[in-house]
């Protein structure tokens, strides 16, 4: 570890203590492999996740009657008796199954032999290396762990350590809280194992190990390899591992499943026999050779944008501290923003990668078997906040997961769109999982009746296109673009006040009040959200069409139906209405902002003022105070509007440490875990990775085009009066431009590189200037010479 002196304020976590609970582990991940290092001096736990440790086998249920009651809803609806038609359509439209759930594959329990006290106690974790790390001492003799999941070699590797040689004692053993199918090592006596299958179905404290042809679910193998440098090993019977008198030992663990692919049965369980022999071959290269490799990968994708606002002596205390000394002061040093931004992105790095599975409600990293909602991909917010800062902080290629996904479930999607809608294209619901479950799941209206799920992940694949200009991809992807733009245009119906809308029509777990019962229902026509997706898509796909060439008679329907969609209503308190009409509200303050889409991710509103206003008094009406990734949406939402202080209130109650409370859900009380894991409560993910690319936003925005269509790139739009000096590499900007930042208020200096030959026009504080940008060239602008 560096010494404190050298402590690097923005890209580095330290504790003087092990981790009390799961929530204060420290994760590594290579995007497949995840585990939770707690650093206990001698009894020591390793959390172990993978990424296809799902429940379930491929399944997808399409025998709801929705189409046959589709006009009965409807007729609900338009005669205005919602409570009615909100029960109707849970009854009716709903599913009696669910989505799978993502399961922790066990732990690795380390008990060490340490007779004396332990002293001079150190944990951390390098985000420059993405190596955790634990350091001790105990009489006399220097201990020291490292832990690393390397991508190259597909292993969590850890290195053990001594000052003085043949002290190391200790034994290892796995654990898991699933069926084992066996406890026992393989053939040769240098490796241990564990092999486990997970239930056919878990969720709602509701566990099935085999279906009714007693048929289980994924199987899979964690495997154990230690290499030492003298000393002894023996393994006994039951698979521990015991090591004595050794001078270092680096122990190699390796997860593999039988899973295939999401419309396959898994292979036969023997498959992860030779997987785990292959990974462990990795054993015959030095230590030094793996962790360099290790970090030369990785640094490859976390050196692309790092935000540095420098240090002070304040920072040469652990972190739990530094978030303490935050909480207690209301004042958030400019270098724990910096780490925010920074450890965000080492969690997409760490948790999605090329040829990996997406990040889930968790990441990768979940020690629950009854996780909350199964830590599973849901689909009306939190899949996408995870990969919010993908594109605009230069990690484009971890978000070939989730455009994996989605070609997935549009495939999937065909089904449920055809059978229970009777329409075309394809569409996804509000959940979906390693399958890609693509129906409604079971539940209450106000849930899971929202067929928007797909429309929404489209966005990701044109946005995209619009940061990386890659006409390919555009190309490539246009039929799922197409396919989620024909169900709409199928499901779409005219309404009395002669708009189409959708219809029924839920806001994303959000209810109102009907004024007839005074009852909380969800189901209406036309949310606002509802028709800003409709609208963004139907735009998408004339600009691809007109992009692209294309002769395609789907261009007619769209440029009919435009005109035609409903539009959005601002209420007596000058808001956004979430359901066209002046309904009391069920929960003013409540935690989804999905009527103000059109604000963030989407950019709607910004082409029309009176819309803006109405959505920053929507934004104020709905407060801060909410769980952890709702906060980090308010967060970006006021950095979209420019109000980079509102942003900093946002930020100061997102840095609230959390308590434990044994993984229970609660809609109140979000904030950040010790180890920096957004609180929901529990740990939920897609809080830090909003978090992330909300502090993108207030150094820079692209979302906006000049009357001619050219790229407008602000800067520094929402940066707080305290960050007065610092510097962030990589920022992307839509247009394929990437921008570096350095600013040492009044001196700002901006660098820019296109990927294309490029006009952009760009924009400081009252300053504009239209640059031409040829590809590949550098061009730095010097405020205040800006112009």
């Amino acid at each position: 570890m560096p010494s404190l002196k050298q402590n690097r304020a923005s890209t580095f976590l330290y504790y003087d203590r092990p981790a009390e609970h799961w929530e204060d582990a420290l994760p590594i991940g290579n995007g497949r492999l995840g585990a939770m290092i707690w650093g206990r001096s001698e009894y020591e736990t390793l959390s172990l996740n993978e990424d296809t440790l799902w429940s379930g086998l491929p399944h997808q249920s399409c025998d709801q009657k929705i189409y046959d009651n589709l006009a009965e809803a409807r007729r609900l609806v338009r005669e205005r008796k919602f409570q009615e038609a909100d029960k109707f359509v849970t009854r009716n439209f709903l599913s009696n199954q669910d989505s799978s759930s993502y399961l922790p594959a066990g732990r690795l329990r380390l008990h060490f032999n340490h007779p004396g006290a332990v002293t001079d106690y150190t944990r951390f974790l390098d985000l420059q290396t993405a190596i955790a790390g634990v350091e001790y001492c105990v009489d006399g003799v220097h201990f020291k762990r490292e832990h690393f999941a390397s991508a190259p070699d597909q292993l969590l590797i850890i290195r053990i350590t001594a000052d003085k040689p043949g002290m190391i004692d200790f034994s290892a053993e796995f654990e898991t809280d699933f069926y084992c199918s066996s406890f026992v090592y393989g053939h040769q006596a240098d490796h241990t194992y564990l092999d486990c299958d997970c239930p056919f179905w878990y969720r709602y404290s509701v566990m099935i190990w085999k279906n009714a042809a007693e048929v289980s679910g994924i199987h899979f193998r964690m495997a154990l390899k230690p290499v030492m440098q003298n000393g002894q090993m023996t393994i006994a019977s039951n698979g521990t591992v015991q090591i004595s008198g050794a001078d270092c030992v680096t122990l190699f663990l390796s997860i593999r499943s039988n899973f295939v692919s999401y419309n396959q049965l898994p292979a036969a369980p023997e498959c992860v026999v030779d997987k785990c022999r292959r990974d462990l071959t990795a054993a015959s290269k030095s230590y030094e050779q793996l962790r360099d490799a290790h970090i030369q990968d990785y640094r490859s994708y976390f050196t692309r944008s790092i935000l540095d606002m420098g240090q002070n002596t304040d920072n040469e205390v652990p972190t739990d501290q530094r978030l303490q000394k935050c909480q207690d002061s209301g004042v958030i040093p400019p270098e724990l923003a910096a780490l925010l931004y920074n450890f965000g992105r080492y969690l997409l790095i760490s948790s999605s990668r090329p040829q990996t599975q997406a990040a889930n409600l968790t990441g990768i990293w979940s020690n629950q078997l009854f996780a909350p909602w199964g830590s599973n991909y849901t689909i009306n917010i939190n899949t996408e906040m995870n990969y919010w800062p993908a594109e605009c902080t230069g990690l484009s290629d971890c978000a070939e997961p989730l455009f994996q996904l989605i070609r997935e479930c549009a495939i999937k999607g065909r089904e449920a769109a055809r059978e229970l809608y009777h329409c075309g294209g394809w569409c996804l619901h509000h959940n979906t999982d390693l399958w890609r479950y693509a129906a409604p799941a079971s539940g209450i209206a106000q849930c899971a009746a929202w067929p928007m799920g797909g429309v929404w992940l489209c966005r990701h694949l044109f946005e995209h296109y619009l940061y990386t200009n890659d006409i390919d991809f555009l190309q490539a992807h246009y039929d799922i673009l197409r396919g989620a733009a024909q169900f709409l245009l199928d499901y779409l119906t005219q309404e009395p006040d002669g708009t189409l809308a959708t219809n029924p029509s839920t806001s994303p777990e959000n209810c109102f009040v009907d004024p007839e019962t005074g009852k909380f229902v969800a189901v209406n026509s036309g949310t606002l959200m509802d028709m800003t997706l409709t609208r963004e898509l139907f735009h998408e796909i004339l600009f691809c069409i007109d992009r692209l060439k294309l002769n395609d008679t789907i261009k007619e329907r769209i440029e009919t139906a435009l005109p035609k969609l409903r539009k959005p209503v601002i209420g007596i308190h000058g808001e956004l209405l979430e359901y066209n009409e002046d309904f009391e509200e069920m929960d003013i303050h409540h935690r989804h902002l999905s009527h103000l889409y059109g604000l963030y991710p989407g950019s709607e509103f910004f082409e029309d003022r009176t819309l803006l206003q109405a959505a920053q008094k929507s934004l104020e009406r709905r407060g801060d105070v909410a769980t952890g990734w709702a906060m980090a949406w308010r967060l970006i939402m006021w950095a979209r509007l420019k109000n980079g202080e509102r942003a900093m209130v946002l930020m100061r109650e997102f840095l609230k440490i959390a308590e434990y409370n044994h993984g229970k859900t609660s809609l109140v009380g979000g904030g950040i875990y010790r180890n920096l894991f957004c609180s929901h409560p529990p740990f939920q993910i897609d809080g830090n990775f909003g978090v992330t690319a909300g502090i993108a936003e207030m150094l820079l925005q692209s979302h906006r085009v000049t009357a001619d269509g050219t790229p407008l790139i602000e800067i520094m739009p929402a940066c707080p009066q305290q960050w007065t000096h610092g510097k962030i590499t990589g920022l992307r900007a839509r247009g394929g431009i990437m921008v570096n930042l350095s600013w040492d208020f009044p001196v700002v200096t901006l660098k820019l590189t296109a990927i294309q030959d490029t006009e952009a026009e760009i924009v400081y504080l009252q300053h504009r200037r239209r640059l031409l940008l040829p590809a590949g060239k550098r061009q730095t602008l010097v405020y205040p010479e800006f112009n």
